[in-house]
Formats: structure tokens, C-alpha cells, sequence
């Protein structure tokens, strides 16, 4: 009789959270005509083909002759993947990935990441790319008031990994004024235990904006939103450097986000250098950021950027922090509980640093202060009058 012989193919899985993989078997031929096939190296034989509804996974797969069941043909191990990344070109372009990064390094112009639930350890990195929006599970559903709601979640997690960002939006190389890092959605993360390889305000977070050129720094439109930041010894969210030139488009936006945990000397919100002439309003909103060592928002020489609808409680240093202001910056509607606990004399719930750099109004109304040490604080040795700082 001729050797019996076959094609094994596989169907992998590109749904999330499924056992949907598939070993088929086809072009088979040789011995009797009749054959039984194993998945689990002959501990079962089934004449029943393709194996269906397979979990991701290794399966040592052969096929034997069923008159003949001494005649074996042993095709060794076959694997099902789990492509849990997918990347989707609109409109119904679609490639699938197993780590987020690769999906990343291969996105263009208009790509949709979508990234199941799972534990990803990996540092992520957006280098050179506008466009794209990544999102987990959660995209759509605010840890700050539906916690208990979110599905299982997409982690990003650092445990293990060098010191850096959980994801980091990048340039490289020079710019000139008419380029810029634009409209990318970060959303709907689990993101915990990465540890900063540069300090605070220079460089890292679980999610953070970074420019090389050091003398021109440039994003619009970048939008971070419904994410858990937790447990980890950097940033929450910074956008360090994000706008140099003398006219930026601005747009960004960090809402909806619970960062909580935070050790080392860090802030839960880090929002530095978007100066010039802005000319769509950034705001910070929603937020929820219990427990840092730092400040709950530090905002350093910005315009037009609104801060509002925030709870801020049990950080040690300053609520909200504006310093080396450029003014056109409104502070509303947030509750502050528990802020400055270190006792620092010129810190407290709402605190103005550098006052003499600042160049338009600072708006600060209808917040709750409560059990802070100083309510809202000017910095000492720096003057408050001949300044537009309404305080409601």
C-alpha cells in the first residue's frame, strides 16, 4: 500500500476571547482509503474531520489508516494562534496581529486598533504616526463613573519590563512648522506597573508624548480617554513638549481617565510646553486621580487649556498646579479633597507658580476645596495683583 499522506492546514483565531480554530485535513491519500485522525499525539482517534472549535494552542496532529491502525503518519506539532490585534483600514481592510506594537509599526493614515481583552507585556510605541486611533475593550465605557461596568479588560502592563512608557506617541527627527503628530485616540486601557526611565516632567508615563527635536514640539488633536492607570512609579498621562511653534492647532484632550496609585514623584496629569497662539482650546475634564505623590494636574506654560469637571484627592503635594502660565486657562467645577498633604506652606488645593511669565487671564471658579492644607495658594515671593486671576 502507499504511504499515507495528506495537507494540514489551519484556520486561526481572529475573534476575541474564541475557540474557534480549525486543523483540516484535505488531499488525503494512500493505505486502505479509510483514516482516523489524532489532535492529542493518538491518545483519541476520530474519523470526524476538520477538528473545529479549537482553543489557541499546539496540537500534535496525525493521521493512521482505520483498517490498518498500525500504519501511522504523524505530521508532528501544528499550531493555532490567537490573533487578538486587529487592524482595521477603512473601510473593510483588515489584518491581524498578535502584539500591539505590530499592528502599530504597520498602521496608516485612518487606521482603527482594535485590541481584545489580554495581558500585553509591552512597551508601545507610536512613532511618526498621525491618524490612528488604538483602543481596548473599553473604549466607550468611563472608569470615573462605570467602573463597575467594564468588561475584561486590555492591560497594558509593565511588570518585568525595562523602565519607559506604557505607550508613547513620539517624533523623530526635526520638524518643521507644518508637521505635527495629529489626531490619535488613546482609549480604553488597563495600564499599571511601568516605572519611568527619565523623571518627572522630562519623559515618561503610562501614556506620554515625546518630541527629539528639542527645540520644536508639535501634536494636535490627540485625545486620551477611558482609561485605568494604576500602580505605577511615573505619570499618569503626559504630554511633555506638545507645542513649540508660534501658532499650534491644540485640541487635546485628557478625559475620563482613573489614575489612581501612583508612586515616586509624579503627577497623575503632566501637561507641559503647548504654548503659542492655540487655535482650538485643549482641555483636561472628567478625570478622576486618586493618590499620587506629586500633583493631581500640573499644567507648565500653557495656553487656553480648560480644567474642569476633575476629582483630585489624597496627593501629596498640590490639587492642580499652573506655573509658567501663558494664561487663557480656566479652572472649573472640580472637586479637590485631601490635597497637599505634605503641609508644604505655598502649596494647597489650586496653586499659582511663576506668576510674572503669566500673559492672559486665569479663570478659577466654582470648585470645592475641602480638607486640603491652603485652599488656593500663590507662590511665595511672587505677586498676584495687576494680574486677570478671577477667583469665584
Amino acid at each position: 500500500m502507499d504511504q499515507l499522506s495528506a495537507t494540514v492546514t489551519t484556520t486561526d483565531i481572529t475573534t476575541c476571547n474564541a475557540s474557534n480554530g480549525v486543523i483540516t485535513f484535505s488531499s488525503t491519500s494512500g493505505g486502505s482509503g479509510s483514516y482516523e485522525y489524532s489532535k492529542d499525539g493518538s491518545n483519541n482517534w476520530t474519523a470526524t474531520v476538520p477538528f473545529t472549535g479549537l482553543a489557541a494552542g499546539t496540537y500534535h496532529v496525525e493521521m493512521r489508516d482505520a483498517n490498518h491502525t498500525g500504519c501511522i503518519r504523524d505530521f508532528g506539532n501544528i499550531t493555532i494562534v490567537y490573533y487578538r490585534v486587529k487592524r482595521t483600514t477603512p473601510p473593510l481592510t483588515y489584518n491581524y496581529y498578535t502584539t500591539i506594537q505590530a499592528a502599530v509599526n504597520d498602521a496608516v493614515d485612518g487606521d482603527i486598533i482594535d485590541v481584545c481583552a489580554g495581558n500585553y507585556p509591552e512597551h508601545v510605541t507610536i512613532l511618526n504616526k498621525s491618524n490612528l486611533t488604538l483602543r481596548g475593550p473599553n473604549y466607550n465605557i468611563n472608569p470615573v463613573t462605570a467602573f463597575g461596568s467594564r468588561l475584561p479588560e486590555a492591560i497594558l502592563n509593565g511588570t518585568g519590563l525595562a523602565a519607559g512608557s506604557g505607550i508613547l506617541i513620539k517624533h523623530n527627527g526635526a520638524l518643521s512648522p507644518s508637521q505635527s503628530l495629529d489626531n490619535v485616540i488613546i482609549e480604553g486601557f488597563e495600564i499599571s506597573n511601568y516605572t519611568a526611565a527619565i523623571g518627572p516632567n522630562t519623559g515618561d508615563a503610562a501614556v506620554c508624548y515625546q518630541s527629539t527635536d528639542v527645540g520644536h514640539y508639535q501634536c494636535n488633536n490627540i485625545t486620551v480617554r477611558n482609561n485605568y492607570i494604576h500602580q505605577i512609579a511615573c505619570d499618569g498621562v503626559q504630554l511633555n513638549h506638545s507645542g513649540a511653534y508660534s501658532t499650534n492647532n491644540g485640541g487635546l484632550v485628557i478625559e475620563q481617565n482613573l489614575i489612581t496609585g501612583l508612586t515616586g514623584v509624579y503627577s497623575g496629569i503632566d501637561f507641559y510646553y503647548n504654548s503659542g497662539t492655540i487655535t482650538n482650546p485643549n482641555y483636561i475634564r472628567n478625570n478622576k486621580i486618586d493618590g499620587t505623590q506629586y500633583a493631581g494636574i500640573l499644567i507648565s506654560s500653557n495656553t487656553y487649556t480648560n480644567i474642569t469637571g476633575n476629582q483630585i484627592l489624597n496627593v501629596t503635594e498640590q490639587g492642580v498646579q499652573i506655573s509658567q502660565g501663558y494664561g487663557n486657562i480656566t479652572i472649573s467645577d472640580n472637586t479637590i479633597t485631601n490635597a497637599n498633604t505634605g503641609t508644604t506652606a505655598d502649596k494647597g488645593g489650586i496653586c499659582l507658580s511663576n506668576t510674572s511669565t503669566y500673559n492672559g487671564p486665569i479663570a478659577i471658579t466654582n470648585n470645592i476645596i475641602s480638607g486640603s492644607y491652603n485652599g488656593v495658594t500663590v507662590r511665595s515671593g511672587q505677586k498676584y495683583y495687576r494680574k486677570r486671576y478671577p477667583c469665584e
